[in-house]
């Protein structure tokens, strides 16, 4: 009955080290405060953060919107591997709210952001961006790892969701391979359960 219990709720509880121990739970409590959210979970890296990100919130039919020159990675999550199940991407030039605004469709779910952009640097409207897929019911997705919490805390900005490859600035780049997702706690549960 105590297992049972404890199954119930692993995003909480403490019952299997992969999901939840006291180690992994104050990363989880500092980053979250780090980013001003109410929560985070932590990844084996940057990469798979964001493709927990995304795959925990589209299904097949969906379209992603996606800033133009993303991290690689995550290029190839939504250009790659989405496809083969049904969910096309839109990568969108340019910062304005108004270029991701001429891109929606229907069918857009999500928008996934870099701001600073990965290499190139170029930054998007967030507060726009994050109020226009609000507007019509998506939820927005940045990548934060250059900017990083000191700089720029998107949750403040409207974004639903932060992610960091932790092995960049958060660690310093230097010895730590790892992955964060920030936000509200409904959407990283959500995410939890898969």
């Amino acid at each position: 009955a105590q297992m049972r219990a404890l199954l119930q709720d692993e995003f909480a509880e403490r019952f299997y080290t992969r999901g939840n121990n006291p180690t992994v739970a104050i990363l989880r409590q500092r980053l979250s405060a780090l980013e001003a959210a109410e929560q985070a979970l932590v990844f084996a890296s940057g990469a798979a953060a964001m493709a927990a990100a995304v795959l925990g919130f589209v299904s097949q039919g969906d379209e992603v919107l996606c800033v133009a020159k993303p991290y690689s990675w995550t290029r190839g999550l939504l250009r790659d591997y989405l496809p083969r199940f049904g969910v096309r991407t839109h990568f969108v030039e340019g910062g304005s709210c108004a270029d991701y605004e001429k891109a929606w469709t229907p069918s857009t779910r999500l928008v996934v952001l870099e701001s600073p952009n990965s290499m190139t640097f170029e930054q998007q409207d967030l507060p726009g961006i994050a109020a226009l897929a609000r507007s019509r019911g998506a939820l927005s997705v940045v990548d934060n790892s250059y900017a990083s919490p000191l700089l720029q805390q998107p949750i403040k900005l409207g974004i639903d969701l932060v992610v960091h490859s932790a092995s960049k600035y958060l660690n310093g780049h230097s010895d730590v391979v790892a992955g964060v997702i920030c936000g509200r706690e409904e959407l990283l549960r959500q995410i939890f359960r898969g």
